[in-house]
């Protein structure tokens, strides 16, 4: 059996407005009571729930979303969590009235009903399915037991809120905002628009008490989604699809990716639509508007997918690269070195920080750099058709990238040389372009049939 113990501060809010102020130290069980006699009695600290007419077992769909919850929980943290059976358990989940209209969880603490979660009787939660309000409830409740606390109140470790950028279903399941500013009174999200894991803050604070699992997908994993039904399926291995891959209104993709190590692949290269595909630690990437989750009141989801933060700065847990599809695709590289290739389309590429590799493609690219011309040292190898471009600037914050499948030379260097490197691959039509910040103006020059055009 496990001890709540206190937790510290970490004077970072969007941790700190997270926690409750205990955790578990120690092996974790968990168990689906079936008998009032599982339960201490007296229960103290609770009101009584196990005595309370109409106890009976969590229906089997909530035990189904809880065991999915804490399996999440196991591939972000080290804790160490263990089934036991319907008996006695650290975490003890049934079904009550006492928890009507909808449901609980206690808080950590030294006391017979410390992390228990009950779920009411009001509410049909037999109706739980990935992506829908009775299932998300699932991960809430357990976040509870686990020692998060409400993201929108003050109060726990710090007596700190999450910053309102980040106080709502987008960034964690533990508001009960569906999105910033959003009401308090009710989840407004569509049937099957509610987050289908923890997401970033949620992962995070969980890390902060338990440690990072770097062993979860640790070697090379690709990761790829279908633009139909929004199941997603890891090395080709298919994951839980909302409302179990129905389609149709419940195609929605609205998750967090945490990835331990390994070099690892966001492959969009199935898709049709305009890809924004962003690698940055919190960023999310949309994929399709039709797959994005409604929110409510004319709010959706700002991405399909999000990725959770670095936990202490560890850049294991970076996605290195990304596939566009065959629309005008903007991709956004992170810190390391990142291969981004654009396919067909219109795409805009920038690599970020790092020596990255930026693979246009079909269609007129745009690959874009934060200084200006005279900021790098730029070359042509004519023989792989490759480009080297070198940031000079101190600390190199672009790296040095290597760029190709940019089958002409419209890479900003000077018209004169420009135009000279471009007879060496006059056979290409296709036109390609390098940004460059000029002060507080971006300008996009694009070389298209040996003419420079800004």
């Amino acid at each position: 059996m496990a001890n709540a113990v206190t937790v510290s501060a970490t004077n970072n809010a969007d941790i700190d407005g997270m926690l409750s102020g205990y955790k578990w130290s120690g092996t974790i069980t968990y168990s689906f009571p079936d008998s009032r006699s599982d339960y201490a009695n007296p229960y103290s600290g609770g009101d009584s729930e196990p005595t309370t007419s109409g106890f009976a077992s969590a229906p089997s769909q909530m035990q189904a979303a809880i065991n999915y919850a804490i399996g999440l929980i196991l591939s972000y943290t080290n804790a160490d969590i263990r089934y036991a059976g319907t008996n006695g358990a650290d975490i003890m989940i049934a079904q009550s009235p006492a928890a009507n209209p909808t449901s609980y969880a206690y808080y950590l603490g030294n006391y017979a009903a410390s992390g228990d979660v009950w779920f009411g009787t009001q509410y049909d939660y037999t109706q739980a399915r990935l992506g829908n309000y009775y299932f998300t409830t699932a991960l809430h409740e357990l976040g509870h037991a686990f020692g998060l606390k409400h993201s929108q109140e003050t109060g726990g470790v710090a007596n700190v809120a999450v910053p309102t950028a980040h106080d709502d279903s987008e960034y964690t399941v533990m508001s009960y905002r569906s999105y910033v500013g959003g009401p308090l009174t009710g989840y407004t999200n569509e049937a099957y628009g509610y987050p289908q894991t923890y997401m970033a803050n949620d992962i995070l604070a969980l890390q902060t008490m338990y440690g990072a699992d770097y062993t979860t997908q640790s070697s090379n994993t690709v990761y790829t989604w279908s633009p139909t039904t929004g199941q997603e399926f890891i090395n080709g291995v298919g994951q839980p699809a909302d409302n179990g891959g129905a389609g149709g209104s419940a195609n929605r993709i609205y998750e967090t990716v945490w990835d331990g190590g390994g070099v690892d692949t966001y492959d969009l290269s199935n898709y049709t639509t305009n890809l924004s595909i962003n690698l940055n630690p919190g960023a999310s990437s949309a994929f399709s508007s039709t797959q994005l989750a409604y929110l409510g009141n004319g709010h959706y989801a700002a991405g399909n997918v999000y990725n959770a933060y670095l936990y202490n700065n560890d850049a294991r847990s970076y996605i290195d690269n990304a596939i566009g599809g065959s629309g005008n695709d903007t991709i956004v590289g992170n810190a390391i070195a990142n291969t981004l290739t654009g396919g067909s389309g219109n795409d805009t590429i920038t690599g970020g920080g790092g020596n990255d590799t930026i693979i246009g493609g079909a269609g007129t690219d745009t690959a874009v750099y934060s200084g200006s011309e005279a900021n790098y040292a730029i070359s042509y190898n004519s023989a792989t058709q490759t480009f080297t471009i070198a940031d000079q600037r101190s600390g190199s914050p672009d790296g040095t990238d290597t760029v190709r499948g940019w089958n002409i030379s419209g890479l900003l260097t000077s018209r004169l040389r420009v135009r000279h490197l471009w007879r060496r691959s006059r056979s290409s039509r296709w036109g390609r372009r390098v940004w460059f910040n000029m002060g507080a103006t971006t300008i996009s020059t694009r070389f298209r049939e040996g003419q420079a055009q800004s």
